[in-house]
Parts: C-alpha cells; structure tokens; sequence
C-alpha cells in the first residue's frame, strides 16, 4: 500500500511540475514568435508594441484634423455634440477584431430596451477612427452604410416601433474618420493605444478597445476586447454624462486582430494573451487530471465494506 501511494505522490509531483513549465514555456513562445523580424529589422518585443495604457482623466485632442466618410475636412471637435463620445481605434477593411467589435456593438445597441440610453445621435455619438492611413473616404462611406443598415434591420426584428428614431438619429450619430498616420497617431497616442503599422507589407496589427468620453472630451472610461455588454455600456455612459472619470477596465481579456503577411501566406497572432489563454486551458485540464488521479488513489485505498486501510 506505501508503494501505491509513493507512486501516486510521483505522479501528481510530475504533473504538477508539467503544470508549471506550461505556465512558463507559453508566455515564451508567444514572445519569440512576436519578437521576429519585419522587414529584416529587428523590432521590439510585441507586448511594447501593442498595448492599452488607460488614460483616464486625458482629453481627446480636438484639434486633430481627419476626413469623414463624404470627405468633409473635420476635426475631432467637430464630434463632440453636447452629449458622450464613443470613440472606436479600428481600420474598417479589417475582418477579424475590427469587425467583431463593430458587430458586436450594432447587436448591443439594437437589443437595448427602453430602460437604457443607448441610440447614436440621441444619446451618444459614436466615432470610428481608422487606423490605417491608406484607407479612403469612400471606404469609410461604405462601412457606415452597412453599419446603419445592419442596426435598423436588427431593430426592425426585435423593436420595430423605434425604427423611425434609429432612421432619423444614427445616421448623424455614427462617424467614421479616415487621415494621415501623423494624426493617426496624435489620436492613439492621446488615448493610450499602441500599434504596429508596416507600410511595406501594408500590414496592422493592433490590440481592440473603445474609449467613452465625456461631453467636454475628458477621456471617462474604456472597455477592453471586442465585447460591449449592455449594463457595461450603459454604466460607462452614465459616468461619462455627469462629466465623471470611472473606474481602470479589466485588461485581462485584452485581444486583437489576425493579419495575414502577403509575404509569407503566414497568420500572425498579434497579442500575446491568445496564447495565454491556451495556457490557461492547458493548465487547466492538467488540474484536472491530477484531482482526477487524487481521487482515483483514495478510491483504492478503501477495504472492502468501505472501511480504510490503516497503512
């Protein structure tokens, strides 16, 4: 019986050591992939190149100007209208982050009921900054189309008395901008969002968020990943309408887009929790294995008639 149970502790010590090296071999791999040359230059770890450093209580700089989707010369003063801003770093040719976190927004604001303040235009107004410097206008024109379009026919389903509002309100409280890398990057900058852009292989890769501001333009609160709960929308716009500062967002979900190198045909992984996250699940399913094998060796241990052995 001492020998069955010295094996037992052997093979949840070996487990548990398994368990171990995962957690530190994960984070490893993703760096070294992410630590590759581009271009044969040598770049910075991607953990530094894509991140989110949350500036709560920083202002939007009103001053920067970029276009919006008639080609009209704005600035992102022109955005603010007496209520919250909601302020969205993506590029709207991109199909992995950037269309979730769209998508996922549409489908929260169509499904607020009448107790929340969600609508573009009346409520709040919803600013969608590209990132790459090469898209256009008319790019920029297209992607809003399909955006409304999609928000009036997912209304018209589930709350089809509100569609003449959303017809006269999201239109007008929906913009998407399109400029110049230089102001690109006073805009991320001010927000506390870093990317990587390759002119070259005209390749983004970037971490996802959104950014609500307050009606003066006072950065009030973010929202981290590509989701957009309700409660947690509607409480970030709360704060931000009394001109208040919330509380820091959880990063831990923090995720971002899938991009492939014209170059090389590869997929690039361009942050680093995703392979966290299989190392979470690997972790996971060891435990799982060494209570599974605990058990197992208690079970063994009863005599017949369920008395213990006194070994």
């Amino acid at each position: 019986m001492k020998s069955t149970q010295a094996i037992s502790m052997k093979v949840r010590v070996t487990a548990i050591a398994v368990a171990i090296a995962a957690i530190a071999l994960v984070p490893t791999s993703a760096r070294a992939q992410a630590d590759a040359n581009v271009g044969g230059q040598p770049q910075q770890p991607i953990t530094k190149q894509l991140s989110i450093v949350q500036h709560l209580g920083g202002r939007i700089p009103k001053d920067v100007p970029f276009k919006d989707e008639n080609g009209k010369d704005v600035k992102l003063g022109d955005m603010f209208h007496g209520r919250p801003v909601l302020f969205i770093p993506m590029f709207f040719n991109c199909q992995t982050g950037c269309a979730m976190i769209s998508n996922d927004l549409i489908q929260t604001l169509a499904k607020s009921n009448d107790a929340d303040e969600l609508l573009m235009g009346r409520d709040m107004d919803v600013v969608m900054v590209s990132i790459h410097p090469k898209e256009t206008p008319d790019l920029a024109k297209g992607k809003k189309s399909e955006l409304v379009a999609a928000l009036t026919a997912l209304v018209n389903h589930g709350r089809p008395a509100m569609v003449p509002e959303v017809q006269k309100n999201a239109g007008p409280g929906l913009h998407l901008l399109t400029g110049s890398l230089d102001n690109i990057h006073r805009f991320t900058n001010a927000i506390g969002f870093s990317y990587r852009y390759d002119a070259v292989k005209n390749l983004v890769q970037h971490p996802t968020c959104s950014v609500m501001t307050t009606p003066e333009g006072v950065i009030s609160s973010y929202t981290i990943g590509n989701d957009f709960p309700t409660k947690i929308l509607q409480a970030n716009l709360d704060i931000a309408k009394k001109n208040e500062v919330g509380q820091k967002a959880d990063q831990s979900s923090m995720f971002g887009c899938l991009m492939i190198d014209p170059a090389t045909g590869k997929t690039t992984v361009v942050v680093e929790q995703v392979m966290k996250l299989a190392g979470f699940l690997t972790i996971f399913i060891l435990f799982g294995s060494i209570i599974r094998m605990t058990l197992k060796n208690r079970r063994a241990t009863l005599l017949p008639g369920g008395k213990v052995s006194s070994t």
